[in-house]
């Protein structure tokens, strides 16, 4: 949601994510430096790895 190419002025600035969730996240510390662009971060879910929907 941060995307500004995809979401364009819908995007929500990472300003506001990191005010937003301060304080919430579990093992911050283990977090990609840039975890706002992460997939999986917020809500505890990987992307997709499977390959042809098998696995």
């Amino acid at each position: 949601l941060t995307n500004q190419t995809k979401f364009g002025p819908l995007a929500f600035k990472k300003q506001l994510v990191l005010k937003t969730w301060s304080g919430t996240l579990l093992d911050k510390d283990s977090l990609p430096d840039d975890w706002i662009q992460s997939e999986g971060v917020l809500v505890g879910i990987r992307p997709n790895t499977r390959k042809n929907g098998v696995g």
